[in-house]
Parts: structure tokens; C-alpha cells; sequence
């Protein structure tokens, strides 16, 4: 017999594991989706541009881009100006309408809390929403005091 022969078969299942890891991963967006941090989707999402979230030290950032969708502002007073919106700290200890489900319909303006919705429709993917909301119901310690 030959040298070549003699070889293992099994020297080609490294190659043959890692092609079928990545097949996987590309039939499953939910598996790239859990693997990101909800700190990032927070930001990258632009969450920061309205809400704080004080406990991990993220600040409202201001967005430089004008306004291009023309919404209601749930967040507007009587006399015209716009109320703060709200730090977000604590949320997964105070949210209280259907958890993490209810979280997503709010974002994605389909849940009414006190005859208003979200200011802006979440705008990424499902699965992304899925791991936002997710993160943000762990988040339960307050604000630090000022």
C-alpha cells in the first residue's frame, strides 16, 4: 500500500466541521443575532439619541441628521415642549405591560401605554429586536443617585 493510504480518514473532518458551522450560521440569523451584545444594538440602534441609560454610563447623544419622518411627538407637553424622555435604567424591573413581548410591541408601535406610543418604530431586525428586548429586561438596577 501507498503512504498516502495510510492516512486517517478522519483528517478531513476539521474542514468538513468548520464548512457545515458556517452553513449553520447562515441559515440561522437568530444565532448571529444572540451572539450580539445589547449594549451595542442599544447604541447602534440609536436608542442613546433619546434615552439614557445612566447605570451603565450612556448618555443621550445628540443627532446631528435632521428629523426626515414627520411623527407625532408623544413626548410633547401642552405648552409645546418636548418632555424628556425618560432614563431607561431599572426598565426590566418597572416595565409591567406583558414583558418582554409587550416591550417589543412598544417598540415596534403596536402596544398603547396611556393613549400614546413609542416615538419612533423600531427599524432593525426581528431577531435583533428580540435580543434588544431581551437585554434590556436584565437591566434592573436604577439609575446611580445624583
Amino acid at each position: 500500500m501507498r503512504e498516502r493510504d495510510m492516512r486517517p480518514s478522519f483528517v478531513n473532518w476539521p474542514v468538513i466541521a468548520l464548512a457545515l458551522w458556517a452553513f449553520v450560521l447562515l441559515l440561522a440569523p437568530e444565532a448571529r443575532a444572540a451572539d450580539a451584545d445589547g449594549k451595542t444594538l442599544y447604541v447602534a440602534s440609536g436608542c442613546n439619541k433619546c434615552h439614557s441609560l445612566m447605570a451603565l454610563n450612556i448618555e443621550v447623544v445628540e443627532d446631528d441628521e435632521a428629523e426626515e419622518e414627520e411623527e407625532e411627538d408623544p413626548f410633547a407637553e401642552e405648552g409645546g415642549e418636548e418632555a424628556e424622555p425618560e432614563d431607561l435604567s431599572g426598565i426590566g424591573a418597572r416595565w409591567e405591560h406583558d414583558g418582554e413581548k409587550g416591550l417589543q410591541n412598544w417598540l415596534m408601535k403596536r402596544l398603547e401605554i396611556d393613549g400614546e406610543k413609542h416615538k419612533k418604530r423600531y427599524k432593525g431586525s426581528s431577531s435583533d429586536l428580540k435580543a434588544l428586548t431581551a437585554w434590556l429586561m436584565t437591566l434592573t438596577e436604577p439609575a446611580p443617585a445624583e
